[in-house]
């Protein structure tokens, strides 16, 4: 296990974490908790919230009991243009910048249609029957090993395991050689594909953790916050929310964390995490704060009391696994980082009279449309120059372009010229410069440099202003701003040196 201490002590050496005290071995079992939407400055911003390090009755607290014993990075970068959730997942699992992993947004065009960041013809859902071969799901879109592979490359004998509700975020996490990766299917119950189960059958403790699911479908699940920090939009409330836990709002309140967590525990004990001799790895994924902060904002009363859920959550985590494990927590290194941030909502934006818009994609590319018309002609009837756009990428119909012999790169200049006039774009690239290494000055062209992928990434791509949204999504988290980038890091276990460590990190340092 030497390999894996020297990944340890390179992260030491390049993030201010020393060896305060050497393990005499490596540790037991390493736990990566990625929170979506946790932006930087939501763990300061409710600190008086949390539970304390350690609770009246001995036990762990949540995020504190992380503070207490570890390495607190308040700002890491996540230095890409558009962090949305596959891409994001993917970076931290693989330590590269999506322009070298590949993924570079949750979905891309090309001729064929639109993929999914995970999809896979050849690895269909368990228990889900489709006629569409794009709902397969595996990481093959994905160029490179995770931690968790190099992990197994060095001794097959560890074990690696990645759960979340969301498929791409377990499927990147978990790379190609996991053991398990685990995801909440259309049906509303825990599920793989056929990439990791080739029998086409769920692991039998996967089967049990589903039969508690389907017991209580019919339930109903009540989330209260007393929202009294003045720290929100929405003012000093009451916030009191009755949901039916079969639905998708459900995801959305503390009960998403508590079924993730069961399943976590059910991982442990099904593998024996954490309880041989070589080192395990269990990746966590929660998305509550995505899917809540998608309808609500960052700035509301229904985050804030959902981020007071997830620091339960963590405790309970935290103590749930030191019960199971022999030494508790003893030989445990525990890395907690959000995904990516959130900005805030357009209505709130508005309120405080910050330059907010939302653009509309549809209306962009019937302007686009018709100026391409005007330029190369009407084409032909159901067919446009564009076949699609991805937010504010755009790909040609290169097919037709070919037809009419013009230039591809003519195309993409008038596309790029034309996006600069919307009052929403700061600017727009065209992928012929991209690939000639024509990138533009600052913090933007680093952000483009990380994030193309050259079969993937749009024949334009215009950049947002700050607080530009898209239209139908109140809250939106795919812009290269402070808002969406920054999120918090945590180190925590033996061998972490304790401290609030103000140097910024990138997320890709983490592995």
């Amino acid at each position: 296990m030497r390999c894996f201490a020297t990944i340890l002590l390179a992260l030491c050496a390049c993030s201010h974490v020393r060896e305060a005290s050497r393990p005499a071995q490596p540790p037991k079992l390493v736990v990566v908790l990625v929170f979506e939407q946790l932006r930087a400055d939501t763990i300061e911003r409710f600190r008086d919230q949390l539970l304390p390090a350690v609770q009246t009755d001995g036990s762990h607290g949540g995020f504190r009991a992380l503070l207490a014993r570890g390495a607190f990075f308040p700002i890491a970068e996540n230095q890409v243009l558009m962090p949305e959730a596959g891409p994001s997942h993917a970076t931290i699992a693989t330590g590269a910048w999506p322009y070298r992993h590949g993924i570079s947004r949750g979905r891309w065009f090309d001729k064929l249609g639109v993929h999914h960041c995970v999809e896979d013809p050849l690895s269909p859902v368990i228990g889900y029957v489709s006629d569409s071969p794009f709902d397969g799901r595996s990481p093959r879109n994905l160029r490179g090993p995770t931690l968790g592979d190099t992990l197994k490359n060095h001794d097959p004998r560890s074990k690696v395991v990645a759960l979340a509700a969301e498929d791409r975020s377990a499927v990147l996490m978990g790379g190609f050689r996991a053991d398990s990766a685990i995801w909440l299917g259309r049906t509303g119950r825990w599920t793989t594909s056929n990439f990791y189960r080739p029998s086409g059958v769920l692991p039998a403790w996967v089967i049990e953790v589903n039969k508690g699911l389907a017991g209580q479908s019919w339930g109903a699940v009540t989330f209260e916050h007393h929202s009294g920090s003045g720290l929100v939009d929405d003012g000093k409330q009451q916030l009191a929310v009755t949901v039916a836990k079969a639905s998708g709002e459900a995801q959305a309140t503390p009960y998403g964390f508590g079924r993730t967590n069961d399943l976590a525990l059910a991982a442990v004990a099904a593998h024996g995490l954490g309880q041989d001799v070589a080192s395990d790895m269990l990746w966590i994924g929660y998305s509550s704060l995505s899917v809540a902060g998608r309808d609500h904002g960052p700035n509301s009363a229904w985050m804030e009391g959902l981020f007071v859920a997830a620091d339960r959550a963590v405790a309970d985590l935290l103590n749930r696994l030191a019960a199971r494990l022999d030494g508790g927590l003893d030989d445990v290194v525990i890395a907690l980082i959000g995904g990516q941030g959130r900005a805030p909502a357009i209505w709130q934006a508005k309120r405080h009279r910050l330059p907010a818009l939302r653009h509309r994609p549809k209306a962009i590319i019937k302007r686009l449309e018709g100026r391409l018309a005007w330029l190369f002609g009407n084409p032909p009837v159901g067919r446009g120059w564009l076949i699609g756009a991805n937010g504010l990428e755009f790909f040609i119909n290169r097919k037709l372009a070919a037809a009419r012999a013009i230039p591809k790169l003519r195309i993409e200049r008038v596309i790029a010229d034309l996006l600069s006039e919307e009052p929403g774009v700061l600017m727009a690239v065209a992928r012929s410069d991209l690939l000639a290494g024509r990138y533009p000055h600052g913090q933007v062209g680093e952000q483009l440099r990380n994030s193309f992928v050259a079969r993937r990434s749009g024949d334009v791509i215009a950049v947002a202003k700050v607080f530009v949204g898209a239209r139908g999504d109140e809250a939106t988290h795919a812009s290269g701003y402070a808002y969406d980038r920054q999120v918090p890091l945590i180190l925590s276990g033996p061998g972490v040196r304790q401290g609030r460590f103000l140097r910024a990190v990138r997320i890709i340092d983490l592995a």
